[in-house]
């Protein structure tokens, strides 16, 4: 995925408006991520399809998901996801014993960065 930086001057509308969609996209990655995470520790099944959140009905049907528009929604949620195929990926080296290191699964965001 690509990202261009883009450096606004918003109005104090815009300017809330995008830290209300900020902070509503950490809270739903952190509430993805804590669904993973518990599906992972009970059942050691990891969630890496694209879709296995945004199509995950208490994720994607709560009032904090619906608080999104549905294209930042299933973004913040493949962000999660793709966390989550990170750490399959160093969880097989570890198994293989080719990671010196035990990997962690994914951790919570801290809050939103306000960058404006």
């Amino acid at each position: 995925m690509g990202v261009q930086q883009v450096l606004l001057s918003p109005s104090n509308e815009t300017k809330a408006l995008l830290e209300y969609l900020c902070e509503q996209s950490g809270k739903l990655y952190n509430t993805g991520v804590y669904f993973a995470r518990q599906i992972f520790f009970k059942t050691n099944k990891l969630l890496i399809g694209k879709f296995d959140l945004a199509i995950e009905p208490s994720i994607s049907k709560s009032a904090l998901a619906q608080s999104l528009p549905s294209t930042p929604m299933q973004q913040t949620l493949m962000s999660v996801t793709e966390a989550f195929k990170s750490f399959k990926q160093l969880r097989d080296l570890y198994l293989k014993g080719e990671l010196h290191f035990r990997p962690k699964a994914p951790g919570y965001l801290r809050g939103c960065l306000k960058s404006f």
